[in-house]
């Protein structure tokens, strides 16, 4: 007795079950026990499913000799319509079991739906309007989903790793992986999964992205091995807690170990929070200034009856209230832009509520109020929010293009220093807000909009002094990025070629080598002459594309059908695949959050798993097409599958 998965792909089953092949070789004296521990190994599952890829086209597309013949006579007609008829109603089922995975709708609703769909007249399949088989459908349409990007992921010749942990409703600690490579010279950010840690040490985060990995049938082995002609790692980019990035013990040490080229990553919209929070710290008053705008938030947000009174009295002073938002820990910078402005759009009205709960009778509300209006009605106060606003209008913005998935490692450093910039030349010209405060400021009654304030205006290097420390701190945070290696990925930055021919002659050489003497795995000895070759004929064709305008996803696709710079394309996709922000995870994160919640808090993990397959990676309701699904369905489900009493052997050529 044998394993027929596992004899089919003997190394594969190997190296995964640590060299013992008793299940490929074959055995007549098997145990029951052993029988099952093996059925529930990974080795086995990722046999079986690289056997159902390989096995799915010609189940598709071979028909049986006989076929033809049969279909010629009535009767083969007859079975012919009765299959179309039997499909037909299995799609049906499925698009109601996609509707509900797609729309964070519960399983329980199949019956509702098809309920609904027969009250239309819909003549849908017998004993499939329950949630034990819409859940089965769902699962077969994520992992159709899932195979599709299998051979993408296996044809990029470079991947990224990416990967972000959080605790869900549950409390449970979650880590999310994705990847990011190449597909027809386009970068792609893939989810592939989510695993529930067994500690939460840099061990078991290795081990949770390895078991994510796997389920692609991709072994982090692999990814180390440059020479098996699967997908090499070049970049790993974790958040910045110590057992994630540790350079002794933390998970990035332990990838550097296996891939000393790999290029470890922090990142980027993280960093750029960091920095900001750095430079509060410094400040005494920047920092009463915070517990301010916090405090009031939750002096409204917590009391519906106050958000109802500062209403009416935006209403009877004609103005509208804006929407106000609270300062998040960790969500980029886009809490702390949108607090501000609401506080300012909001000034006159919540000063006027709050000078009327600071007047009733003496309480511990009063008192809250009484202080957070000493604190507001200062000329410090005021000066300083209206040009935080300026100030967090330009690091959003910076925000915004670190979190965007197909930002580029070589555009990184450029557009930190355009918005640094931008950071000092508010210190010469005053911002669109603290201009519109200096005009309608009243010095002489010290009085903004009906409010009087107190104190005296501050210098002006108070507020050159704040950004002075914001630019610092970026700097520090951001330095890796003006030093060997990272730096060098300017030199394929085609936006930054020079026009002259000399300047081009000189440009980006050093750069190059220095990239490819940190990747000798990548590069060895031997090629180093012809990458440098081919460089030169790579800058002509950057300077020609810096003409044209294009799209850099454009430019960079043209560049890797060049055939004749096979080497330096290596470079390139490089380039293209290191990824300088995880911004993704917390999309995914977001995503888990809505899925499981207070009321979906037993939420199995293969389930979760599959509900973020489809929902982040699924195709619109209007373009779900559900033939290969129902087919895997039909072929790779538990025991014999059967609709309406015809066996799935037959349907299966009908798909």
């Amino acid at each position: 007795m044998f394993c027929k998965y596992c004899r089919k792909y003997p190394k594969q089953a190997a190296t995964k079950l640590n060299q013992t092949c008793v299940f490929v070789e074959g055995s007549r004296n098997f145990r029951l026990e052993p029988i099952r521990s093996h059925n529930k190994s990974t080795a086995h599952k990722n046999c079986a499913n690289q056997f159902l890829r390989d096995e799915e086209k010609s189940s598709l597309d071979v028909p049986t000799k006989k076929a033809p013949e049969i279909r010629n006579t009535d009767i083969g007609k007859a079975l012919h319509k009765l299959g179309e008829k039997e499909c037909q109603r299995m799609k049906f089922v499925f698009n109601c079991a996609y509707s509900l995975a797609y729309h964070n709708k519960p399983f329980t609703d199949m019956k509702m739906m098809c309920t609904l769909m027969k009250k239309n007249s819909v003549d849908l399949p017998d004993n499939y309007d329950n949630d034990v088989r819409a859940r089965e459908f769902a699962y077969s349409i994520a992992e159709c989903i899932q195979l599709d990007a299998v051979n993408d992921i296996l044809n990029s010749p470079y991947v990224s790793i990416l990967a972000d942990g959080s605790t869900d409703v549950s409390f449970r600690e979650q880590e999310i992986v994705y990847l990011r490579y190449l597909s027809d010279g386009e970068v792609k950010t893939r989810f592939i999964s989510l695993e529930k840690l067994k500690s939460s040490d840099a061990k078991g985060v290795k081990e949770g992205i390895d078991s994510g990995l796997s389920r692609f049938g991709i072994e982090f082995s692999d990814l180390t091995d440059t020479g098996n002609g699967k997908p090499t790692l070049v970049c790993a980019n974790f958040d910045g807690a110590s057992v994630m990035q540790g350079l002794k013990t933390g998970t990035m040490s332990m990838i550097l170990k296996d891939a000393p080229w790999v290029f470890p990553m922090h990142c980027v919209a993280h960093k750029l929070e960091l920095a900001a929070l750095d430079s509060v710290r410094t400040d005494s008053y920047l920092r009463k200034f915070e517990d301010i705008v916090k405090g009031i938030y939750m002096f409204y947000h917590f009391s519906p009856k106050r958000r109802r009174e500062v209403k009416e009295v935006a209403e009877f002073l004609g103005s509208e209230l804006v929407h106000m938002s609270g300062i998040k820990q960790v969500r980029w910078l886009a809490s702390r832009t949108r607090a501000l402005s609401a506080l300012k759009k909001n000034y006159a009205s919540i000063v006027a509520h709050l000078e009327h709960v600071a007047a009733r009778n003496s309480s511990e509300e009063s008192a809250r109020a009484n202080g957070y209006l000493r604190g507001m009605t200062t000329i410090k106060f005021v000066t300083l929010l209206h040009s935080m606003v300026d100030i967090l209008d330009i690091t959003s913005s910076l925000s915004k293009v670190f979190q965007q998935s197909n930002l580029l490692i070589s555009e990184v450093y450029p557009e930190t220093e355009i918005h640094l910039l931008k950071l000092e030349e508010l210190k010469h010209r005053p911002g669109q807000n603290l201009q519109a405060f200096n005009s309608q400021f009243n010095e002489e009654e010290r009085c903004l909009q009906g409010v009087k304030l107190s104190g005296d205006l501050p210098s002006s290097t108070f507020t050159h002094d704040i950004i002075d420390d914001l630019i610092k701190y970026i700097d520090k945070r951001f330095s890796n990025f003006n030093e060997d290696p990272l730096k060098c990925f300017a030199a394929l930055n085609y936006k930054a070629i020079p026009q002259n021919r000399t300047d081009l002659m000189r440009f980006g050489t050093k750069e190059v080598e220095q990239l490819i003497s940190h990747m000798p795995q990548l590069f060895p000895i031997e090629s180093h002459r012809s990458v440098l070759n081919e460089y030169m004929d790579l800058k002509v064709y950057m300077r020609e594309m810096n003409q044209t305008g294009q799209e850099p996803s454009e430019v960079y696709k043209i560049l890797l059908n060049k055939q004749n710079i096979p080497n330096v394309k290596k470079l390139l996709q490089i380039m293209l695949i290191v990824s300088p922000t995880t911004a993704q995870c917390e999309c995914g994160f977001s995503a888990m959050k809505q899925l499981k919640t207070q009321l979906r808090n037993c939420l199995k993990q293969d389930t979760l798993q599959m509900l973020m397959t489809i929902q982040q990676h699924g195709p619109s309701l209007e373009d779900f097409c559900s033939e290969k699904a129902i087919n895997h369905w039909l072929t790779c489900g538990k025991g014999s599958r059967h609709v309406n009493g015809h066996s799935k052997k037959f349907l299966v050529t009908k798909l």
